[in-house]
């Protein structure tokens, strides 16, 4: 995954693998998500990103982690720092 944030053009793109992308289609508002050939999502770009989040050039990631509980079934814990 590749994040990147562009602050002349305002605009914060997630590329979430290398495939090429194959078809562009604006969803709302200044969000573009991106296609590759099969119809999957690849990536989305966020216009006017300082407009829509307070520090479009930070990023802090979370992991969820599933553990097993009794019986099963899978439990989701928040590992946010």
């Amino acid at each position: 995954m590749k994040v990147t944030y562009n602050p002349d053009e305002d605009k914060l793109r997630i590329l979430f693998c290398n495939a090429p992308i194959q078809e562009s289609e604006a969803h709302r508002s200044g969000l573009i998500l991106d296609y590759d050939q099969n119809g999957r999502i690849v990536g989305l770009e966020l216009s006017d990103a300082s407009e829509q989040m307070s520090v479009p050039y930070t990023v802090n990631f979370a992991e969820r982690a599933f553990t097993l509980a009794a019986g099963g079934s899978q439990t989701e814990e928040d590992s946010t720092p």
